[in-house]
């Protein structure tokens, strides 16, 4: 839905109400899904299932009544960009008479409302409920190993004295000379393994001179 496209379901007796199953539903630029009830009439119902609800740029969805407050009931994985408004909220945002109150034109961003326009008693107050269907947070985690990495066997010591100079030697087997030429290296045989790093190709040792 998009570019003020709407859906309404507005009623001056009984109850107005919508239902809404999609695999996604995308709201944006002024869309609107709304059930507003007049004079006694009910509150109606807005009932969505959905894999993702997204409100973007000024949509809403609203069952607001000047009597008693609608409901709206989101079965969803996600429900992203909308903000839920109780009464209180838009009385703090717009004053205390909300008899002409437009969620559509007085409010910024994306909304969710279900309010009484003309009772503030919370037993007025609409539903909003989101349901979201159970997942288990960890799916998918790597659990990591608890033994921490000795860093010490891995840092190279330094020299003991500030006049020393520390050297790389190759300690290792196989590999290229420094040359152009394409010789190898001797086999220079087996290190011991202190202070040698283990891998493959030319071993490194540093040592002081």
């Amino acid at each position: 839905m998009s570019d003020r496209a709407a859906l309404r379901a507005d009623t001056v007796a009984g109850q107005g109400d919508i239902a809404i199953e999609t695999p996604l539903l995308v709201m944006r630029d002024g869309a609107a899904i709304t059930t507003r009830a007049f004079g006694m009439a009910q509150g109606g119902n807005i009932d969505i299932t959905a894999t993702n609800v997204v409100g973007l740029r000024d949509s809403n969805i609203t069952a607001n009544a000047e009597q008693q407050g609608g409901a709206i009931f989101l079965q969803a994985s996600g429900v992203f960009g909308f903000v839920r408004r109780s009464r209180a909220d838009i009385v703090k945002l717009l004053g205390e008479d909300l008899s002409q109150f437009n969620p559509e034109t007085d409010l910024a961003g994306s909304n969710i409302t279900a309010i009484s326009l003309s009772n503030p008693s919370p037993q007025f107050e609409g539903i909003v409920e989101l349901n979201t269907p159970d997942a288990d947070p960890t799916a998918g985690l790597v659990v990591l190993p608890r033994q921490t990495l000795d860093v010490e066997n891995l840092v190279a010591t330094g020299c003991d004295r500030r006049d020393q100079q520390g050297a790389f030697r190759n300690v290792g087997r196989g590999g290229l000379p420094r040359g152009t030429g394409t010789a190898a290296w001797p086999d220079l045989g087996d290190r011991p393994a202190v202070g040698r790093v283990q891998g493959q190709g030319p071993q490194l040792r540093w040592s002081c001179r």
